[in-house]
């Protein structure tokens, strides 16, 4: 798994999310653990001897990727094994992200999907292949369009893509459908409710590395501190609008997406409300900004006689 915006966008009282998955037995494996626990993230690796945990080596030149070469093999993943341990973590749990990368890991997603049901969890799949009907029954879904496209065939425009994306909904029994677009933002899908299509935010783009796992690690944080879906998606639009901006895999903040929020308010500048103040103040201390108070002071001339109400006559 690659999703690490997740623990960094939670606030520190939060607790961290469990991960479940597949590596080697080596040291590429105890440098992810060693990473993960220091995100305070607790790591449940099923470790496989004799099989390389995946490496993806970037070479870089002056701040830019010249290409990447990743170092892999399948996994002979312990499919039951694996389902035990994230049935045994639902308890308590508010949402299951699957996040899918087609190298073995995850074998058996519609026992993960149905064990997550039984229990009201929502379930969000990052999907990968070209069969999406193992994400049957998933609460969301969020395929890039080329990955879209690759299931239900090219959309000459966005009525086309809304129109396959509802028979795939429908097909598929989904709660739910978000297209990724690139720079041309991204479109969430509700059965029975209009399209909503959401412009790119990004202001900049750096390195499209990750864009994606912040979409649903940014999804799942906000469904699980009660956001509704809609807001929820406008929040991961503006994450993803940030990652993009930066080099090569990385997450982003609590702070940062607050800034970004008040940006997108306009609540930056001028008047603000006793509420936008506090957080404006938090965002600062955040960044190790300085907080200077400034209070403008004047004083009115003394009236002359003649600017006095009743000026020139005599009380009587």
């Amino acid at each position: 798994m690659a999703l690490p915006t997740l623990p960094s966008i939670l606030p520190p009282s939060a607790p961290r999310p469990p991960w479940v998955g597949v590596t080697g037995d080596d040291e590429a494996a105890d440098s992810l653990a060693n990473s993960l626990r220091g995100a305070g993230v607790r790591a449940l690796f099923q470790r496989i001897a004799h099989q390389p945990t995946i490496v993806k080596l970037r070479v870089m030149s002056r701040h830019q990727q010249l290409l990447r070469i990743d170092f892999e093999e399948p996994f002979a993943t312990d499919a039951l094994a694996l389902s035990g341990q994230v049935d045994a973590l639902l308890e308590g749990i508010k949402v299951l992200v699957l996040s899918d990368y087609g190298k073995g890991a995850l074998k058996n997603h519609q026992e993960l999907i149905q064990a997550a049901k039984a229990r009201n969890i929502p379930v969000l799949a990052d999907p990968k292949g070209k069969d999406f009907s193992i994400y049957r029954g998933a609460s969301l879904i969020t395929p890039n369009l080329s990955e879209f496209e690759a299931i239900v065939g090219g959309c000459a425009d966005e009525h086309d893509l809304v129109s396959k994306g509802a028979a795939l909904m429908a097909d598929l029994d989904l709660g739910a459908l978000l297209v990724t677009r690139g720079e041309h933002g991204m479109t969430l899908l509700r059965p029975g409710h209009p399209a909503m299509h959401l412009p790119a935010r990004a202001r900049e783009v750096f390195d499209v590395t990750g864009a994606g796992d912040t979409v649903i690690s940014t999804l799942a944080a906000s469904i699980a501190a009660g956001e509704e879906l809609p807001h929820a998606v406008a929040l991961a639009n503006l994450a993803a609008g940030i990652v993009v901006g930066k080099l090569g895999t990385a997450a982003i903040s609590a702070p940062e997406l607050r800034r970004a929020i008040q940006r997108s308010e306009g609540s930056e500048r001028g008047v603000l409300s006793i509420e936008q103040l506090l957080l404006a103040i938090d965002d600062a201390r955040a960044h190790n900004e300085s907080i200077v108070f400034y209070q403008w002071l004047f004083r009115h001339p003394p009236r002359r006689p003649c600017d006095l109400p009743g000026a020139g006559s005599r009380p009587r």
